[in-house]
């Protein structure tokens, strides 16, 4: 199994990482997508086993995950790795 590269971001990508996922998810609705106040979602970007992961969340719910490639594209997931489930999933 090949892994990721391991990088440093700074600040200023994560903002534009999370920003990328925020317009991904408004974008692109997916069928039965929970519906989320524009405002009262917040976004986070967590590295897990060296592969970059970007949350969206509202409230305490998890609304959807997306994972930063090699080439740099974000790619929603439909199965999240065990380290990001909810305990209400």
């Amino acid at each position: 199994m090949a892994s990721a590269r391991r990088t440093t971001r700074t600040t200023r990508e994560d903002d534009l990482l999370k920003l990328r996922a925020l317009h991904a998810y408004v974008k692109y609705p997916r069928t039965g997508q929970p519906h989320a106040a524009f405002d009262d979602i917040r976004a986070a970007v967590v590295e897990i086993r060296g592969f970059v992961y970007v949350t969206l969340k509202s409230g305490r719910r998890q609304i959807a995950v997306f994972r930063l490639r090699g080439d740099g594209q974000l790619r929603r997931l439909v199965r999240l790795p065990k380290e990001l489930r909810s305990d209400d999933e």
